[in-house]
């Protein structure tokens, strides 16, 4: 799982932001919120993680769980949640296998025997 130091070095990475005021104003937040986001003190709000996902090259859809997980209250909704993140991977993982094997015309080759 990624932290949001990630997400936001990751975005700073990709976009070419030197800083994080610069980030901010990327994000449409104040130096003072991507400040407490980075140092910790406060999560990201949806929109702004979704911003910050796309900057990053990050799915929507992971940054959310994430978002989640960072949110979660009890170990044992953390742990759910961490399960939902992992079948998404691998359900990502097998769908992007098995589009790569279709495509390469493996798949298709093997069944047609015209």
């Amino acid at each position: 799982m990624r932290t949001i130091k990630d997400y936001i070095s990751e975005a700073q990475k990709k976009q070419g932001i030197p800083s994080n005021n610069k980030l901010a104003s990327a994000l449409d937040i104040t130096n003072g919120a991507i400040s407490n986001i980075y140092k910790g003190k406060v999560l990201p709000a949806e929109e702004t993680l979704i911003k910050l996902a796309d900057l990053a090259g990050i799915p929507r859809e992971e940054a959310l769980i994430d978002l989640s997980i960072w949110r979660a209250k009890t170990p044992e909704a953390k742990s759910t949640w961490e399960k939902i993140r992992a079948v998404m991977i691998n359900l990502c993982l097998a769908l992007a296998l098995t589009t790569s094997f279709i495509g390469s015309g493996t798949l298709a080759a093997s069944g047609n025997k015209n």
